[in-house]
Protein backbone atom coordinates (compact mmCIF):
# COMPACT_ATOMS: atom_id res chain seq x y z
CA UNK A 1 0.00 0.00 0.00
CA UNK A 2 1.12 3.52 -1.02
CA UNK A 3 1.49 5.42 2.46
CA UNK A 4 -0.94 8.82 1.76
CA UNK A 5 1.82 10.91 3.16
CA UNK A 6 4.22 10.81 0.55
CA UNK A 7 6.85 13.74 2.08
CA UNK A 8 9.58 11.29 3.75
CA UNK A 9 9.86 9.31 0.98
CA UNK A 10 11.09 12.27 -1.10
CA UNK A 11 14.26 14.21 -1.59
CA UNK A 12 15.04 17.17 -3.47
CA UNK A 13 18.30 19.07 -4.51
CA UNK A 14 18.97 22.33 -6.34
CA UNK A 15 18.99 21.12 -10.21
CA UNK A 16 20.05 24.44 -11.20
CA UNK A 17 21.04 27.80 -9.75
CA UNK A 18 18.66 30.68 -10.29
CA UNK A 19 19.62 32.64 -13.72
CA UNK A 20 17.91 35.74 -15.60
CA UNK A 21 18.00 35.34 -18.97
CA UNK A 22 17.58 38.61 -21.14
CA UNK A 23 16.77 37.85 -25.14
CA UNK A 24 19.58 37.46 -27.31
CA UNK A 25 22.10 38.32 -24.42
CA UNK A 26 25.39 35.66 -24.27
CA UNK A 27 22.61 32.96 -22.30
CA UNK A 28 19.86 33.04 -24.23
CA UNK A 29 19.01 29.99 -26.14
CA UNK A 30 22.38 28.68 -24.73
CA UNK A 31 22.11 24.70 -23.09
CA UNK A 32 23.29 25.49 -19.93
CA UNK A 33 24.32 22.19 -17.02
CA UNK A 34 22.97 22.25 -13.66
CA UNK A 35 24.25 21.05 -10.48
CA UNK A 36 25.60 17.49 -10.09
CA UNK A 37 23.97 15.27 -7.69
CA UNK A 38 25.13 12.29 -5.90
CA UNK A 39 22.02 9.73 -5.86
CA UNK A 40 24.15 7.84 -3.03
CA UNK A 41 25.11 10.90 -0.78
CA UNK A 42 21.55 12.56 -0.90
CA UNK A 43 19.06 9.76 -0.05
CA UNK A 44 20.47 8.04 3.23
CA UNK A 45 22.75 5.57 0.82
CA UNK A 46 20.33 4.78 -1.03
CA UNK A 47 19.57 5.12 -4.94
CA UNK A 48 16.13 6.57 -6.10
CA UNK A 49 14.55 5.24 -8.67
CA UNK A 50 12.44 7.90 -10.02
CA UNK A 51 12.97 11.55 -10.71
CA UNK A 52 10.78 14.84 -11.31
CA UNK A 53 12.85 17.91 -13.29
CA UNK A 54 10.72 20.75 -12.05
CA UNK A 55 12.21 24.46 -14.27
CA UNK A 56 10.14 27.13 -12.30
CA UNK A 57 10.27 30.47 -14.61
CA UNK A 58 8.72 33.99 -14.23
CA UNK A 59 9.21 35.50 -18.10
CA UNK A 60 8.27 39.23 -19.11
CA UNK A 61 7.59 39.05 -22.60
CA UNK A 62 6.54 41.65 -25.27
CA UNK A 63 3.29 40.93 -27.87
CA UNK A 64 3.67 38.45 -30.50
CA UNK A 65 7.15 37.03 -28.77
CA UNK A 66 7.58 33.74 -27.00
CA UNK A 67 9.50 31.92 -24.76
CA UNK A 68 10.47 27.94 -25.16
CA UNK A 69 11.89 25.68 -22.73
CA UNK A 70 14.06 22.12 -23.81
CA UNK A 71 15.34 20.42 -21.07
CA UNK A 72 16.78 16.67 -19.77
CA UNK A 73 18.07 14.88 -17.28
CA UNK A 74 21.75 13.19 -17.78
CA UNK A 75 23.63 10.54 -15.93
CA UNK A 76 27.05 9.50 -15.70
CA UNK A 77 29.51 6.98 -13.42
CA UNK A 78 31.81 9.82 -12.33
CA UNK A 79 31.03 13.58 -11.58
CA UNK A 80 33.50 15.24 -13.69
CA UNK A 81 32.94 12.99 -16.25
CA UNK A 82 30.60 12.83 -19.83
CA UNK A 83 26.82 12.84 -19.27
CA UNK A 84 24.41 11.17 -21.30
CA UNK A 85 21.02 11.97 -21.37
CA UNK A 86 18.38 9.90 -19.98
CA UNK A 87 14.83 9.12 -21.09
CA UNK A 88 11.76 11.17 -20.40
CA UNK A 89 8.55 9.33 -19.60
CA UNK A 90 6.53 12.42 -19.67
CA UNK A 91 6.89 16.10 -19.62
CA UNK A 92 4.09 18.80 -18.82
CA UNK A 93 3.84 22.62 -18.66
CA UNK A 94 1.72 23.83 -15.84
CA UNK A 95 0.79 27.88 -15.80
CA UNK A 96 0.24 29.80 -13.22
CA UNK A 97 -3.50 29.09 -13.47
CA UNK A 98 -2.94 25.53 -12.91
CA UNK A 99 -3.98 25.21 -16.71
CA UNK A 100 -2.17 21.66 -17.75
CA UNK A 101 -0.04 20.89 -21.10
CA UNK A 102 1.58 17.75 -21.76
CA UNK A 103 4.40 18.05 -23.84
CA UNK A 104 5.91 16.32 -26.31
CA UNK A 105 9.23 14.37 -25.84
CA UNK A 106 11.99 14.08 -28.71
CA UNK A 107 14.47 10.85 -27.64
CA UNK A 108 12.78 11.29 -24.02
CA UNK A 109 14.15 14.70 -23.89
CA UNK A 110 12.15 18.00 -23.89
CA UNK A 111 13.29 19.84 -26.99
CA UNK A 112 12.49 23.03 -27.37
CA UNK A 113 8.88 24.05 -26.64
CA UNK A 114 7.06 27.20 -26.72
CA UNK A 115 5.73 27.65 -23.28
CA UNK A 116 4.62 31.43 -23.00
CA UNK A 117 3.71 34.51 -24.70
CA UNK A 118 3.00 38.26 -24.06
CA UNK A 119 3.03 39.73 -20.80
CA UNK A 120 4.16 38.49 -17.47
CA UNK A 121 3.71 34.55 -17.38
CA UNK A 122 4.90 32.29 -14.64
CA UNK A 123 4.94 27.95 -14.94
CA UNK A 124 6.77 25.64 -14.29
CA UNK A 125 7.41 22.28 -16.69
CA UNK A 126 7.98 19.13 -15.48
CA UNK A 127 10.06 16.26 -16.80
CA UNK A 128 9.02 12.62 -15.45
CA UNK A 129 12.45 10.39 -15.34
CA UNK A 130 12.49 6.66 -14.45
CA UNK A 131 16.55 5.94 -12.83
CA UNK A 132 16.21 2.54 -12.94
CA UNK A 133 19.10 1.83 -15.07
CA UNK A 134 20.61 5.48 -14.33
CA UNK A 135 24.52 5.75 -12.90
CA UNK A 136 25.18 7.39 -9.69
CA UNK A 137 25.48 10.92 -10.40
CA UNK A 138 22.85 13.43 -12.26
CA UNK A 139 22.66 16.55 -14.46
CA UNK A 140 19.81 19.03 -15.83
CA UNK A 141 20.59 20.53 -18.94
CA UNK A 142 18.25 23.17 -19.68
CA UNK A 143 17.89 25.93 -22.75
CA UNK A 144 15.96 28.53 -22.35
CA UNK A 145 15.04 30.66 -25.90
CA UNK A 146 13.44 34.46 -25.53
CA UNK A 147 11.97 35.01 -29.51
CA UNK A 148 12.40 39.06 -29.33
CA UNK A 149 15.92 40.56 -28.90
CA UNK A 150 17.58 42.70 -25.89
CA UNK A 151 14.08 43.39 -24.04
CA UNK A 152 12.23 40.40 -23.09
CA UNK A 153 13.31 38.22 -20.23
CA UNK A 154 12.36 35.16 -18.06
CA UNK A 155 14.21 34.25 -14.70
CA UNK A 156 14.26 30.78 -13.91
CA UNK A 157 16.07 27.99 -11.64
CA UNK A 158 15.03 23.85 -11.43
CA UNK A 159 14.63 21.65 -8.40
CA UNK A 160 15.35 18.29 -9.27
CA UNK A 161 12.54 15.82 -6.82
CA UNK A 162 13.65 12.05 -5.45
CA UNK A 163 11.89 8.97 -4.83
CA UNK A 164 11.13 5.40 -4.93
CA UNK A 165 14.13 4.04 -2.42
CA UNK A 166 13.18 1.26 -0.53
CA UNK A 167 14.70 3.23 2.37
CA UNK A 168 12.46 6.40 4.53
CA UNK A 169 15.53 9.04 5.08
CA UNK A 170 16.25 9.67 8.69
Amino acid sequence: MVPQDIGPYLETFNALDAAVITAAAGNDNTDVDGNVCDRLAIHAGQLCQSAKLVIAYKASINTSETLSIGASLKHCATSGGSYVALTALRGRHIKSDGTITALTLTSGALALTAVATAGTMRGVVELDVPLVTANEFLRATVKADLSRSATDTVALSAVLVLGGSDVVPA
